[in-house]
């Protein structure tokens, strides 16, 4: 399973046409148009990268799922977002748990200096999964930043992060 920014994977599925599956992220219908006939097999999935639920194109709960179940098992698979740090990484994540029935090994997926899961995402994943997914991610996330400091971005994901933790406890 590969994480990747839309660039990447168009740049993967027109390198090796019908090799891979995909899940192809986006907020609207028209940046994907033609991704999905390069690919094996597709599932495309509408919504923003928002983490407020009450946002217009706030993932859903039935999205989620729709994604970790067309995933789930799949060979060859590639995840893409935007910019494959967001959406892309917290489906990846789950789908990854969904698979192995472990948070804590599944977050090897994730890369913390390059990925930002997204929280609602996360939350739902949570709910899905009936496991609690967002605690490894906290804690390698915490490690990181102990590590380098001065990681802005790291900083204020971990504060968002540590919220959302602490409503689902």
């Amino acid at each position: 399973m590969l994480i990747l920014p839309r660039q990447e994977l168009r740049d993967k599925v027109l390198e090796f046409p019908n090799k891979y599956n995909a899940i192809i992220i986006g907020a609207s219908e028209i940046e994907l148009i033609g991704l999905s006939s390069f690919c094996r097999d597709s599932h495309i999935s509408l919504f923003a990268d928002v983490v407020n639920s009450s946002q217009k194109g706030a993932p859903t709960y039935d999205k989620v799922k729709d994604c970790i179940e067309w995933g789930k098992d799949k060979e060859e698979l590639l995840i893409s977002c935007a910019a494959g740090i967001s959406r892309s990484s917290a489906i990846a994540y789950l789908i990854e748990c969904a698979n192995s029935n472990n948070p804590e090994a599944s977050v090897n997926i994730l890369d913390v200096h390059r990925h930002r899961p997204n929280q609602l995402i996360l939350c739902y994943g949570s709910q899905i999964l009936g496991q609690d997914v967002v605690n490894p991610i906290f804690e390698i996330y915490k490690f990181a930043l102990e590590q380098k400091t001065t990681d802005i971005g790291l900083k204020f994901y971990l504060k968002d992060l540590d919220v959302i933790r602490k409503k689902m406890i």
